[in-house]
């Protein structure tokens, strides 16, 4: 995959990706699978989806993970600052497949989170933190293709909790849906999506506040 970016400030950006899945490594049918890319985000991810039973049905997943992204922080329309986050994350979790179309994740992440300003004011903190705890997910997607579709719909819901007890340095919880649906228009397909996320009533860290855009 490769995808550039350009704005009228003149900011220009690309991102190179590349995965590789290598099937069927044990006799439950067992995937080892890795992601690369490279660019203004990047990122570096190897993990193990192993299935527990013959129907695949069950699963458990280890993955280990480097992310690397750069943050504008900007008052009404002007650039004040540029950051950049950088994150080594482990997790581990179990779920459930519901046919193909549906699946349910819970599980344990661990993430070492360093935050740098790279220019402009200092609005955000510079930290270096752990943040660890409880990470659940579910996915509903019966759309034909991932790329370009002509028709379903895809659901993914997102939580996640730090917590001081199981590692973290801050508690805070954080939570996001997004749904999109394809519809038809004349001759063409609409791909239609909407999105939210709250932070359940508490207080998240300026670093893992909702970005607009």
């Amino acid at each position: 995959d490769l995808g550039v970016y350009g704005s009228a400030d003149g900011d220009v950006e690309f991102a190179l990706y590349g995965k590789h899945t290598r099937r069927w490594v044990n006799s439950l049918g067992g995937e080892w699978r890795n992601e690369l890319q490279l660019g203004g985000d990047s990122l570096v991810a190897t993990s193990f989806y192993q299935p527990l039973d013959v129907a695949q049905r069950y699963f458990v997943e280890p993955r280990l993970a480097w992310h690397s992204s750069w943050e504008d922080v900007f008052r009404e329309n002007d650039r004040l600052a540029t950051y950049r986050f950088q994150d080594y994350s482990a997790e581990l979790s179990a779920g459930m497949n519901f046919g193909r179309v549906a699946q349910l994740r819970l599980g344990y992440v661990f993430d070492r989170r360093n935050v740098d300003l790279m220019t402009g004011s200092t609005l955000l903190p510079e930290t270096e933190r752990n943040d660890a705890g409880i990470l659940a997910s579910g996915t509903y997607d019966t759309r034909d293709t991932p790329f370009n579709p002509t028709r379903g719909v895809a659901v993914a819901l997102e939580y996640m909790r730090s917590d001081d007890a199981l590692g973290g340095d801050s508690d805070w919880e954080r939570a996001e849906l997004g749904a999109g649906v394809a519809v038809p228009f004349r001759g063409d397909v609409l791909w239609v999506t909407l999105a939210g996320g709250t932070d359940l009533h508490g207080r998240l860290p300026a670093d893992r506040t909702f970005a607009l855009g």
